[in-house]
């Protein structure tokens, strides 16, 4: 699944589309969480915060935010 979402942010970038880049790095970081844990999730997931910051998606924002403050405990 994940070779799936890679291949999903790659052609998000090459068409210049930020929200389903977004939303690529966000399935990659849950995907990194469930099978890695935390530590390796948190940069794509910080991206895609990032990204969704920029377009004023702050549902997502904030869900994404939520897991990582689950993270720290």
């Amino acid at each position: 699944m994940i070779a799936h979402i890679e291949q999903a942010l790659g052609l998000a970038r090459d068409v210049r589309c930020p929200l389903e880049t977004a939303r690529a790095l966000e399935g990659i970081g849950r995907c990194d969480w469930m099978v890695d844990g935390p530590a390796l999730a948190e940069g794509p997931l910080r991206e895609a915060v990032a990204v969704y910051r920029q377009l004023g998606v702050s549902a997502s924002v904030d869900d994404i935010e939520r897991l990582l403050v689950s993270q720290a405990g």
